[in-house]
């Protein structure tokens, strides 16, 4: 909670308990006062650097590192594209899916019951009527 002058060091204050400095441009972490201007301490980017591009990332790791990083990419971009399928299919028929039943309504009202049959409902109708007469 207490900034401590000269000593820059990790803080997940986001600027709320220290003055903001500027958001990493490659990861968009909020540096704060007390972790200063040396490079970011969750990427490693060093700030006012542009954001790397893949082609720059992938030739900064090592190339055990670059095949993880493009198969765990080439993973998340195949489960991106089944996502979107998933829920393009699912505008396309919801009038198919959306179909709702509704068991409890009105259920104290027998006349307008929509599982009676017409001669049901005038049947319940006249008891009714019965009953608020007597």
């Amino acid at each position: 909670d207490v900034l401590i002058p000269g000593v820059s060091m990790k803080c997940d204050c986001e600027a709320r308990r220290h003055k903001l400095i500027q958001n990493c441009l490659n990861c968009g972490k909020i540096i704060c006062e007390q972790e200063g201007r040396g490079p970011c301490m969750f990427c490693g980017i060093p700030l006012g650097t542009q954001p790397l591009c893949a082609k720059e990332l992938k030739a900064k790791l090592d190339s055990k590192d670059a095949e993880e990083f493009e198969k765990k990419r080439m993973q998340d971009l195949q489960r991106a594209l089944a996502q979107r399928d998933r829920l393009l299919h699912y505008e396309q028929t919801k009038a198919k899916r959306t179909t709702v039943i509704d068991d409890q309504v009105d259920y104290f009202e027998s006349t307008s019951n929509q599982w009676l049959t017409a001669e049901e409902r005038l049947a319940a109708a006249q008891k009714e009527e019965e009953m608020l007469e007597a």
